[in-house]
């Protein structure tokens, strides 16, 4: 949990840029395209993870899937996906 980690390391702590934690991508849709593209870290925060049923953001968590399949993960919005598209 963080908040131990923070009290234990509270004068250790280096600021990282914000391309190091890019977060919300469980529940947010509109990242600009240029934030993402300069993430170093994708951080699924938020109840709509990609793995789940009503996931967001699913074609930036697919291609590093073991399932990964291009020619089934195309998507007109991220909310519409059916859970089971990344699978060949």
């Amino acid at each position: 949990s963080q908040p131990p980690l923070l009290l234990l390391f509270h004068d250790e702590v280096v600021p990282l840029e914000w391309v190091w934690n890019v977060d919300g991508l469980g529940h947010r849709l509109n990242y600009p395209k240029d934030v993402l593209r300069h993430a170093k870290l994708l951080h699924w925060t938020g109840p709509l993870k990609p793995w789940r049923n009503h996931g967001v953001n699913r074609m930036l968590w697919e291609p590093y899937t073991l399932e990964y399949c291009p020619s089934y993960s195309h998507r007109e919005h991220t909310t519409t996906c059916r859970p089971d598209s990344w699978f060949c």
